[in-house]
């Protein structure tokens, strides 16, 4: 059963990799590294849609709110508010345990108390 599934991902994903690059062939033209990164991202994508119960990703980190340290870690910078979101939280469903914490980046200090005094 499990070698099944793997060989229709392999059939899957090559089919809808064609199909992204003829839609973007600028995409396509850019050589092997960035074709073999589109498919790691499609096959990350695709394994995750057909688990049973799906993986669920937790993108809801809005600009300016509180940073949440049990569930994200910080980018390159420092701070206590949101800026924005490099990469969601992955949870073993919706609503279930954290398999992967998300990563966001921090509005700087300096540049929170700018927003703030303004």
């Amino acid at each position: 059963m499990v070698f099944c599934l793997f060989v229709l991902n392999i059939c899957t994903c090559s089919f809808i990799l064609q199909v992204f690059f003829a839609e973007n062939p600028d995409c396509a033209a850019q050589g092997k590294p960035l074709q073999d990164f589109v498919l790691g991202c499609l096959e990350v994508c695709w394994l995750s849609a057909i688990q049973d119960p799906p993986l669920a990703f937790d993108w809801n980190f809005p600009e300016g709110s509180d940073v949440t340290e049990k569930s994200v870690k910080p980018f390159t910078k420092s701070g206590s508010k949101v800026d924005y979101v490099v990469w969601p939280v992955m949870k073993l469903c919706a609503g279930g345990d954290i398999i992967c914490k998300g990563v966001i980046q921090p509005i700087p200090e300096a540049k929170d108390k700018k927003k703030n005094n303004t």
